[in-house]
């Protein structure tokens, strides 16, 4: 009886055999969302804003124009040069015929000439000039912000508005060096974020990028991940989680997380070894799915 009863107040123990498991060794790191275009659009030529189309938050197309600037005085400086063109190119042909009737020399003729040329330029730059007063979008985007005011003084270079691309987004990663030389460009990224509590939302990505230097300050080497974001939830500056897979393994030997124990020694787990469990010292690897990569300690069977 005394020994029955010492075999019911024995702990149960559960025992599984180690056998070869698929296991996938993947790295976690925060990562910050980029735009994938953020462009400041400055103005090229001074003025006053006449007109502005478009309000902020609305989406533009490429091509699409989004300002325009007063153009009275570029207006007159083409008229002025185009007047100072025609003059030249009277004179020339002028001096051509007297040219010809050899009443004055070839140096006149060519001055002549290089006149016309000279206005020609001025009456080409002024035309640039009016086309510059209109500003249009270089990306199909969304108008972030607007700098100026309709009526408001501008000038030569100033920025006038913001427009970013976010249909695509950039995530961008610091990868430590020892972990750097397991990524490459085409690897399949899952990028993770958490709107709210619980509300998980989830995007697949490609490594567009892995940089060949290390930051100095951190010895952390940069990858850019591609993602898609049709819906534009992903925004500049938001903070998600990468996960990256750094190998993939056939056969593993793998212990479920909550089997290891801390001893003084190190980490451990209980072994079967004829009818006793004994503790063995085990080093381990990488986490995945509830399950340790144990790399050694541990042997399959």
């Amino acid at each position: 009886q005394v020994k029955a009863e010492a075999q019911q107040r024995m702990p149960k123990v559960k025992v599984v055999e180690i056998i070869p498991l698929p296991f996938t060794d993947i790295l976690v790191l925060p990562g910050t969302v980029k735009a994938h275009a953020d462009i400041d659009l400055a103005a090229k030529v001074g003025g006053t804003v006449k007109w502005i189309g478009p309000k902020e938050g609305d989406r533009v197309k490429e091509g699409q124009k989004l300002l325009a600037v007063d153009v009275k005085a570029q207006t007159s400086a083409v008229a002025d040069a185009k007047a100072r063109y025609d003059q030249a190119v009277s004179d020339y042909e002028r001096k051509k015929k007297l040219f010809a009737e050899k009443i004055i020399p070839k140096g006149d003729l060519e001055s002549a000439e290089t006149q016309v040329e000279t206005a020609k330029a001025a009456l080409d730059t002024a035309g640039i000039n009016i086309e510059d007063s209109s500003l249009s979008s270089p990306i199909t985007g969304t108008l972030d912000r607007l700098l100026v005011d309709k009526g408001e003084n501008i000038n030569v270079g100033q920025s006038v508005m913001k427009i970013v691309d976010i249909d695509r987004v950039t995530v961008e990663l610091p990868i430590p060096e020892k972990d750097i030389l397991y990524f490459k460009t085409g690897q399949d990224v899952n990028i993770e974020f958490e709107r709210g509590k619980g509300d998980l939302l989830e995007f697949p990505g490609k490594i567009e990028f892995v940089s060949l230097t290390a930051d100095e300050s951190t010895r952390t080497y940069l990858v850019k991940v591609g993602v898609a974001n049709p819906k534009r939830l992903l925004r500049p500056g938001m903070i998600v989680r990468a996960h990256l897979v750094r190998r993939q393994m056939t056969e593993a030997i793998a212990v479920p997380f909550f089997t290891i124990i801390d001893r003084e020694e190190g980490k451990a787990v209980f072994v079967l070894e004829g009818d006793l469990a004994k503790s063995r010292k085990i080093e381990y690897g990488a986490f995945y799915k509830g399950l340790v990569e144990v790399t050694s300690g541990l042997k399959l069977g």
